[in-house]
């Protein structure tokens, strides 16, 4: 039986694939998504899928890039989602990303 936790998981599946080569996204103002990519998602729940964004950012009138990184783990009719950004140093945003999944996992399972 699929529940509706599923079908989000599988949407955002096919917007990572659709919107791989970029977009504008233009809600208060213009934000130039340049990619977006499918990670390796943590061996937790049900399924799990993670995923990057990558754009450029404005203040001011400077640009600067921007990465994002965010994880969705099912658990059953639960949908669990973190998510880190960064402007500048990737890789200790990734990192940070990871520690607070393992805790946040162990404290969700734990309490289940």
């Amino acid at each position: 039986m699929r529940h509706d936790a599923d079908r989000v998981l599988d949407q955002v599946g096919a917007a990572i694939d659709a919107c791989a080569g970029g977009y504008v996204d233009n809600r208060l103002r213009e934000f130039p998504v340049h990619e977006v990519a499918g990670e390796e998602a943590p061996d937790l729940g049900g399924e799990a899928l993670a995923f990057a964004v990558t754009a450029t950012d404005s203040m001011d009138e400077e640009w600067y890039p921007f990465d994002e990184h965010t994880v969705m783990v099912r658990d059953g009719q639960q949908l669990l989602t973190f998510r880190t950004g960064s402007v500048g140093d990737d890789a200790e945003a990734r990192a940070l990303l990871a520690a607070v999944v393992d805790a946040q996992w162990e404290r969700y399972a734990a309490a289940r």
